[in-house]
């Protein structure tokens, strides 16, 4: 239990690492300053905030009119992640990454942070500004963006110890195999459609001539 504590207590660092990044991600790298389960709490919470964001932001600033679908939700906020840790890891183990699973979990976890601090400014004032206002949250949302974005550059290149220039690169790498990984799930996904469809097709025939 004490472990559990305190690993979980480690969540505590990541407002060091939005002011301090490199020096941040080198201690949860090599100080074990951060931990896994530090780093699931915060991605548990970006997902939350995602989803109060989408639901709970005012109304004149809210373009999402369809049904709530909490199962779509989950995947558009936690799909991301995974797909990014994945392919991340795939390609930084052929171009000499130093880092392991775990430390691109908790750099990727660790630099959302600030889009959780985002997402609950922009569903409080998107619930009192008036639409003349909403280049602000705008901004703001970019802003989040952004940071969160040069955090998760800055702790690649912590965690497998490259130059900013490669970092850029494997980052951009990464991004292309998540498209290359969707078109493949999505290319599966269309061709078993295609199989089931045809084979329910067969069925259909083979007992409409038996009744026949």
């Amino acid at each position: 239990m004490n472990k559990i504590l305190n690993d979980l207590s480690k969540i505590t660092f990541a407002p060091k690492v939005m002011f301090h990044p490199f020096k941040s991600f080198w201690d949860i790298k090599k100080e074990y300053e951060g931990s896994l389960l530090a780093s699931f709490s915060i991605a548990f919470l970006f997902v939350i905030t995602s989803i109060i964001k989408k639901y709970l932001s005012g109304y004149i600033f809210n373009s999402d009119k369809t049904i709530p679908n909490l199962a779509i939700d989950l995947m558009q906020a936690v799909l991301p992640i995974v797909l990014w840790c994945i392919s991340n890891w795939c390609l930084t183990t052929l171009m000499s990454g130093e880092g392991r699973m775990k430390d691109i979990v908790n750099v990727t976890c660790y630099a959302l942070f600030p889009q959780i601090i985002g997402n609950v400014l922009y569903t409080i004032l998107s619930n009192v500004l008036t639409k003349n206002e909403s280049a602000f949250l705008l901004v703001l949302q970019l802003a989040f963006l952004i940071w969160t974005g040069a955090l998760i550059v800055f702790g690649t290149s912590v965690a497998h110890q490259y130059t900013m220039s490669k970092t850029i690169f494997a980052c951009l790498l990464t991004i292309v195999v998540m498209a290359i990984i969707i078109f493949l799930f999505l290319l599966v996904f269309t061709l078993l459609q295609e199989i089931f469809g045809l084979v329910d097709s067969m069925i259909k025939e083979l007992a409409y001539r038996s009744l026949g």
